[in-house]
């Protein structure tokens, strides 16, 4: 009894680590937790968790569906890659697969500019082509 009630709980801390709550949507959208600077590419991953069959999801961005165009494109593995990101990228996203399943909203932050990584006295651009 003991180890059985001591793998619930193990499961239901690594479930609360990876994905941040113990319970809520069967499907989980994996975007960066960290501010993403303009310029950058960002792959957005949606996962359901109760298949492991690779599905085509949906995506929304603050509320509204997001039209692929060059910039954001879509697979059929549950992703969609922004390239390169753009300060109007910013905001609010959940992912949607065709049973319905859809995932709870992340932020994306985007920040204008580039990051500069500075060493002694050498200053390298991040980013810069």
């Amino acid at each position: 009894m003991g180890h059985t009630l001591l793998a619930v709980l193990g499961l239901f801390l690594l479930n609360t680590l990876l994905y941040g709550h113990a319970e809520g949507a069967d499907a989980v959208l994996e975007i960066p937790e960290f501010t993403l600077f303009e310029g950058e590419s960002v792959i957005l991953r949606c996962k359901h968790r109760t298949t492991r069959r690779t599905m085509t999801a949906t995506f929304y961005k603050d509320g509204s569906l997001i039209k692929m165009d060059r910039n954001h494109r879509s697979s059929t593995t549950g992703e969609m890659t922004i390239d390169p990101v753009s300060v109007s990228d910013e905001g609010w996203y959940k992912c949607q697969f065709a049973d319905g399943t859809e995932s709870e909203e992340k932020e994306l932050r985007v920040k204008a500019g580039t990051a500069t990584l500075t060493a002694d006295r050498t200053i390298i651009p991040l980013g810069a082509a």
